[in-house]
């Protein structure tokens, strides 16, 4: 009986764990404002005026910055050249689309 007990403690702790670890910033990402558990920083979105507080992170944190939404990842780039290094000079290793199995397997006869 203790075991039970004792392995019902194990899961709800490993889930208690797993559940803070939402809205967290993986390692390797570039960096941004801190987060809070399970939101990330949708509560530093702002309603209005969005722009100015993108202009502020990217004053904080460079021209390419993350922000957590939750359990999304959104990749801010906010000046001309981190747009022209990314998305032309490296669209190779960052313009991936999922394959769309419907459209190219069925409709299209592969």
């Amino acid at each position: 009986m203790a075991q039970t007990y004792m392995l019902v403690w194990l899961a709800v702790a490993l889930c208690f764990a797993r559940f803070l670890l939402i809205g967290r910033r993986p390692k390797g990402y570039p960096p941004g404002p801190p987060t809070v558990p399970i939101l990330g920083n949708i509560h530093q979105m702002p309603s209005r005026d969005a722009h100015l507080q993108f202009q502020k992170w990217a004053q904080v944190y460079g021209p390419i910055y993350s922000l957590m939404l939750g359990t999304k990842t959104l990749i801010v780039l906010s000046s001309d050249e981190a747009v022209k290094e990314l998305l032309d000079k490296r669209s190779n290793n960052f313009s991936d689309r999922q394959e769309m199995y419907i459209g190219q397997t069925l409709c299209s006869g592969d």
